[in-house]
């Protein structure tokens, strides 16, 4: 239940109670809060008249002393040992020697019970001025300095509090200080933007302090405003989470309406428009806000794919096969990967399509993995060629040629299910493909079934493919990479499995053998092989 309705709802009921059921209520409820509570609760319940202003004007000149240091802090580098490389890497400790954190943490915790005791001007000038200090640290053995601010110092466990809980009650304080919400809203969008450990919602201001926000619909028709003109990252998160506060927006018709106006900057509210009116169980709305989407959102965008894999189901649930074929190719032009591209491949496509496929998978600048697409293609032989011109053994697991050597040999050998295989496999996966590892081998598999080769583009592929992993064999094996040796392994057997196929008599236990001979003095790699035989 959102912030404004559970209000709503539990103000209508305590209006109803006696002064009796209200107080027995109000005794069982404080008898429920949590202990880390109880201080904030009491406060609550004080008077605002206790005296503060010398303990501000303390905290306010030592933030001042604060500014004006040359260094707050002394760094030490450490190294830190893992189990797969031999050099260390290097970790920065803060040495906090002058218990600067500790002194921040108590001002912190002061402006928060200023907070409480409605001092929300004072509270406010503590927050601000703690948020805009950077500091700095030296390292006098490498004689360098270092830059963190207060979220860092967090992150560094020096102060014992969270930005979360900062930037929340700061938020609060500018709500009760900030004359007009036009300003507000400004103030709002600059704090937020400040790194967090976690994402601050709007409904976390709603809820914390001594005293209900005034005109929080009026304010959240204003910062719906404010956001959906920002185009930016930022602005889509705060937006999707006002619309999902505002009572309004809760109906999916005025929503949808909004992402019709917002679609350049913010096209994720087409998807939350649509999943309205799925909860809805309206289908035939959904549909037509997502074929709205399409129209509406910029091909390159992300959001318009998801937009289109919506269309797709809600198309099959109604059996509407008009623009199935059209926005299964959509979910792949705005969102070029090897997910969304299986689909497309399952589709009789026009010899334009197929034209149109193969062009933008070549040019289009959206294309990140434009090497493995075009292998999926069936473009086997640019791929070849653009692959064989990188000559390096080693290196394979973040370029391209450790993902195209083992395709070659996973279409290459037979269609029987191996270990090797499933292991080389699930190695290159998570570089290719987000789907789990069963789809993803059952798509494989299907792709596989619809490619022909000739023997003679087999024998050529398959002796390239013997040469780079001999080479790699060389260099890999032979040196302390050790947690490779797996790895090298799914890729030996594999390959004996291709020859096989390709008409090798016994090429796997040959090369097995062949291997296993040349590095028997390597125990770790011939217990890898063992465990694939």
């Amino acid at each position: 239940m959102d912030y404004l309705t559970f209000m709503e709802q539990t103000t209508e009921k305590i209006n109803q109670m006696s002064a009796a059921e209200k107080t027995d209520f109000l005794l069982n409820l404080l008898r429920l809060t949590p202990a880390v509570k109880r201080e904030q609760v009491l406060q609550l319940m004080y008077d605002d008249s206790f005296p503060f202003e010398q303990q501000f004007q303390e905290y306010q000149n030592y933030l001042t002393e604060l500014a004006d240091k040359e260094f707050h802090f002394t760094a030490e580098d450490e190294e830190i040992y893992n189990e797969f490389d031999w050099e260390p890497d290097y970790q920065t400790i803060l040495k906090d020697t002058e218990n600067v954190g500790k002194k921040l943490t108590e001002i912190l915790n002061f402006a928060k019970q200023l907070v409480y005791q409605r001092h929300y001007q004072a509270a406010h000038d503590l927050y601000t001025r703690c948020l805009e200090l950077q500091f700095l640290a030296y390292d006098e053995e490498l004689w360098e300095q270092y830059e963190y601010s207060l979220s860092d110092l967090f992150n560094e466990g020096l102060i014992n509090d969270n930005s979360h809980n900062i930037i929340v009650h700061l938020l609060y304080t500018v709500y009760q200080t900030t004359d007009s919400f036009t300003e507000c809203v400004k103030i709002f969008y600059h704090y937020l933007a400040f790194p967090m450990e976690d994402e601050v919602k709007i409904a976390d201001v709603f809820t914390v302090g001594p005293q209900p926000l005034e005109q929080t619909e009026k304010f959240l028709f204003d910062w719906i405003n404010f956001l959906k003109i920002k185009p930016s990252p930022l602005a889509d998160r705060l937006l999707l989470d006002a619309v999902r506060t505002s009572p309004y927006f809760k109906q999916a018709e005025h929503l949808f309406t909004l992402a019709q106006e917002t679609a350049r900057f913010h096209p994720q509210l087409y998807l939350e428009c649509i999943n309205s009116f799925s909860e809805q169980n309206a289908p035939e709305k959904s549909l037509t806000v997502g074929k709205d989407g399409l129209k509406k959102i910029s091909l390159n965008n992300k959001v318009r794919s998801q937009v289109a894999e919506k269309v797709v189901g809600f198309s099959e649930q109604l059996n509407d096969n008009a623009i199935i074929h059209t926005a299964v190719q959509d979910t792949f032009y705005s969102d070029p990967c090897l997910d969304h591209l299986f689909p497309v491949l399952k589709l009789p496509l026009s010899e334009q399509e197929q034209e149109r496929l193969l062009r933008f998978v070549q040019n289009d600048r959206s294309v990140a993995d434009r090497i493995p697409l075009l292998f999926f293609l069936g473009q086997f032989e640019n791929v070849f060629k653009k692959i064989g011109s990188d000559h390096h053994a080693l290196g394979w697991s973040v370029n391209d040629k450790g993902i195209i050597i083992p395709l070659f040999l996973l279409l290459l050998r037979s269609m029987q299910p191996s270990l090797a295989a499933r292991s080389l496999m699930s190695e290159i996966k998570p570089r290719i493909s987000s789907q789990y590892f069963d789809v993803f081998e059952n798509e494989f598999d299907i792709w596989k079934q619809t490619i022909f080769l000739s023997e003679a583009d087999k024998v050529r592929y398959i002796n390239w493919c013997k040469k780079e992993v001999e080479n790699r064999g060389k260099d890999l094996i032979v040196t302390k990479f050790r947690h490779h040796y797996g790895r090298m392994a799914y890729l030996i057997v594999t390959l004996g499995e291709a020859e096989e196929n390709v008409g090798i008599t016994n090429a796997r236990a040959r090369t097995i053998q062949k291997y296993r001979k040349a590095h028997n003095r390597k125990r770790n790699f011939i217990a890898a092989l063992d465990e694939l035989t």
